[in-house]
């Protein structure tokens, strides 16, 4: 199964490169227009309310509180406001903490089956969700050191661009949860979730032979079970989105615990011996400042975590 969602990579990929440009956005979707802000907090855990991109008066009068740090989640591909990332995610961090959740919903660019048009949105949807936090930051209702950004394939470079793309201030930290690979050059940062995008970057590698990044681009990364075939899936699909399920059981377990590598060749071959630190959570590592590349062994089901590796 694995073998045949890669060869039909490979054919999209070859018809994708007979494309002389790839920086046309389709007519159909308008970012300011069709980017849509949910909150979420402990008051609504399941029923987000929307509130407006250019009004802050709709912010205030929602269930968002200034004095709660702000997490923001961005789906990627075919994803939207009802994703299984934004469900579980959401109620992972507000069973953790106190928090505002706002979910960002771009599925009228996202949910369509053409990779490239999806791909060529990133960007304008990044730039309208660092518009969105600058307009907060003017209102005094948000703290750029209390910003965490959640964001899954496609999504995790939309997080990118939100941290190129604010002015006001610098995002804390952005969670890149299987970054997007195909389209994307890794020798080429400003197109990309870049570990210059906030304070703090972590990459979470989950299938980084076919939908995902395997470079190591953040400030930490961590390859679970060397960075693709997770135990208990059988598509690229179920290898992609694990990242996001061992994000959400992360920030209410402390079991998943990475061990550190000297490198990317001793990732690959198992044989790293460094310190053993812990993905994702809250709050994040930023706090630690952690660097470095990380190898993880998770169970083949939730509970994912194994305590401390051997």
């Amino acid at each position: 199964m694995k073998l045949f969602y890669f060869l039909n990579l490979i054919f999209i990929i070859a018809f994708i490169s007979e494309i002389k440009s790839i920086q046309e956005i389709d007519s159909t979707f308008e970012p300011i227009r069709d980017t849509r802000f949910l909150v979420f907090t402990r008051f609504n855990p399941t029923i987000g309310q929307v509130v407006d991109l250019t009004n802050m008066n709709t912010v205030i009068n929602s269930n968002y509180d200034v004095n709660r740090p702000t997490r923001f989640i961005i789906h990627g591909q075919f994803g939207s406001d009802q994703s299984e990332l934004n469900i579980l995610v959401t109620a992972a961090y507000l069973r953790s903490s106190d928090v505002n959740v706002i979910v960002v919903d771009w599925s009228v660019g996202a949910d369509t089956i053409n990779y490239v048009a999806a791909r060529n949105r990133v960007r304008p949807v990044g730039a309208v969700v660092a518009t969105f936090i600058d307009n907060l930051h003017a209102a005094n209702l948000i703290d750029f050191s209390r910003i965490v950004i959640v964001s899954h394939s496609l999504g995790g470079h939309v997080g990118g661009f939100v941290g190129k793309n604010v002015r006001r201030g610098r995002i804390n930290t952005i969670f890149g949860l299987n970054p997007a690979g195909p389209l994307f050059d890794v020798n080429n940062p400003a197109d990309r979730l870049d570990s210059t995008d906030a304070e703090y970057v972590e990459v979470i590698h989950t299938e980084s032979g076919t939908f995902g990044i395997g470079t190591p681009i953040g400030h930490a990364n961590f390859y679970i079970n060397g960075g693709t075939n997770q135990p208990g899936c059988f598509t690229n699909t179920c290898d992609h989105n694990r990242s996001f399920e061992l994000f959400a059981e992360s920030l209410n377990s402390n079991q998943l615990l990475g061990r550190q590598c000297s490198n990317i060749d001793e990732m690959n071959r198992n044989e790293c011996n460094g310190p053993v630190h812990s993905l994702g959570g809250e709050p994040t590592n930023a706090q630690i400042n952690l660097r470095g590349i990380f190898r993880l062994a998770t169970a083949s089901s939730s509970p994912f975590g194994l305590g401390p590796p051997v």
